[in-house]
């Protein structure tokens, strides 16, 4: 014990590694004799880098299966042991860790809000039913790219959870952009009160185009299509649109009443909010996540181990997963 009362001294033992094959460094290309092998902790057998690697491979798709089977082949530890829990332990405590530096602690200026819902099948019954859904959110900085900002995976899809995942950060953004849907704008008028809500311009082209078809209105040449493709740019051009279409059907006329305040006031403000107009980008992102995830939505039924997977996929979709700094942030 210290004479100056301060905490003893701890000694530290050599380092644990596992045996090399006597081969060349795959990085360096140099010789590395069976004694320095890669550094793993004590009473280990799979090194970083191959835990690295299994996360971006989780994070493009794989299953956990796979991974975990990949990493034992490297191993040499497929005679005997199976399944995907080594992969699950890896994403459940090492996810955290490497996806933290490229996390987003603030939401930017403007976010696009969707979500999707992944559907599961009782093989007795062939009833299908909800698994759960994942909340999406696409964000542009003040300066800079958009990029795929949080997902988050719930079993319900209310307005009480977008609440929650709107205020999971730090600061009010400017605009959020979303499809209209009830419960997200319930949502951010009860977490962000001044954030001005604008509704997708393709989503309304969609619906107005719905409304005029029954009227042969969306005819090449048609007045009123001319006066739809500029109508959510401006005051003027809405209005100008409204006329075209006045006296041409009850549908149309009575989608034209319902939405003109919500169009007007969308309209006017649009040259001085964020030039942002569409849901794409995050139809886009969910998309991407349906490709893997929905042939496999029953296994998903851990929803912290899912969140952690999430964070690996929003990490690739974002182009920020490289196995070198994925090892690096499990070594420091």
């Amino acid at each position: 014990m210290p004479s100056d009362g301060s905490a003893p001294h701890s000694f530290a033992g050599v380092a644990a590694r596992l045996v090399g094959d006597g081969s060349l460094c795959s990085h360096c290309e140099n010789p590395v004799a069976g004694h320095e092998g890669p550094r793993v902790p004590r009473r280990y057998e799979f090194p970083v880098t191959e835990a690295a690697e299994a996360l971006v491979a989780i994070g493009r798709g794989l299953s956990y299966t796979e991974a975990a089977d990949r990493a034992r082949v490297h191993r040499r530890r497929d005679r005997f042991d199976t399944g995907a829990q080594l992969v699950g332990n890896w994403i459940e405590v090492l996810g955290p860790v490497v996806t933290g530096p490229s996390s987003e602690p603030a939401w930017p200026e403007t976010i696009v809000l969707d979500s999707a819902w992944f559907m599961v099948r009782n093989s007795w019954t062939g009833e299908t039913t909800r698994a759960f859904c994942v909340l999406g959110a696409y964000g542009y900085p003040d300066v800079g790219p958009g990029r795929a900002w949080a997902l988050h995976a719930t079993p319900r899809f209310q307005a009480s959870d977008w609440v929650r995942f709107l205020r999971s950060k730090s600061r009010q953004p400017k605009m959020v952009v979303c499809d209209n849907d009830r419960s997200i704008v319930a949502a951010v008028k009860k977490a962000w009160p001044d954030t001005f809500i604008k509704s997708c311009e393709y989503h309304l082209r969609a619906l107005v185009l719905k409304a005029m078809t029954p009227y042969g209105l969306d005819t090449y040449g048609n007045p009123a299509m001319a006066g739809l493709n500029a109508a959510f740019q401006n005051v003027t051009s809405w209005r100008r649109f409204a006329r075209s279409v006045q006296g041409k059907g009850v549908g149309i006329e009575d989608w034209v009443d319902r939405h003109a305040d919500q169009v007007i006031a969308q309209a006017r403000r649009r040259r001085w909010l964020p030039q942002h107009h569409s849901t794409g980008a995050i139809e886009e992102t969910l998309a991407a996540l349906r490709e893997f995830m929905a042939p496999r939505a029953f296994c998903y039924r851990n929803a912290e181990r899912t969140n952690r997977m999430l964070e690996l996929v929003r990490a690739r979709l974002n182009r920020a997963d490289d196995p070198e700094l994925y090892a690096a942030a499990i070594r420091a």
